[in-house]
């Protein structure tokens, strides 16, 4: 190209995306928070690498059969306040995976708990239902917590959770 640039035809305060633009297009739709991320978080000791497949890095994190004031925590920033389909990552299968890996979903309200099987199934994205939440990173709401504590006393294995805004 050869030509000159005209600055002049430009209209630079209309260059970008506005409030009005559909936000079926904004990629702030999805949040991942994922264990190598700063949306992550453990308390209590004992919790290692896993070295096997999970969502981002290659591995994720797990505590072999804790308590109650051991967890792993995903708490990011989201977008939007509004209604959010929330997903946990399921890593892959392992007989020394728990049958009861217990989330608590803090949403805006309350809480809803959820029990992942993680010795079967599909490794990939599991539904555990829609939320209301709250936009930014309230301190009482809009995170998920993964305790160590099972019935089973087997391995908890964590890696990554996911927020899809679904609408006001």
């Amino acid at each position: 190209w050869t030509g000159t640039f005209n600055d002049a035809l430009m209209d630079y305060p209309n260059i970008g995306l506005k409030s009005s633009f559909m936000p079926v297009y904004d990629n702030r739709q999805t949040v991942i928070a994922d264990d190598h991320t700063i949306d992550y978080s453990e308390v209590g000791t004992g919790w290692i690498d896993t070295n096997i497949g999970g969502l981002n890095k290659g591995d994720g994190r797990f505590h072999s059969a804790g308590t109650s004031s051991q967890y792993g925590e995903w708490r990011p920033t989201l977008p939007f306040t509004g209604s959010y389909a929330v997903y946990i990552w399921k890593m892959n299968n392992y007989a020394s995976a728990t049958t009861a890996a217990r989330h608590v979903i803090y949403r805006t309200g309350g809480t809803n708990t959820v029990y992942i099987n993680q010795q079967t199934g599909t490794p990939g994205w599991i539904s555990v239902g829609t939320y209301a939440f709250s936009a930014g990173r309230p301190s009482g709401s809009g995170y998920v917590r993964m305790y160590a504590d099972n019935t089973d006393v087997k391995q908890v294995r964590a890696d990554a959770v996911k927020w899809v805004y679904i609408g006001p």
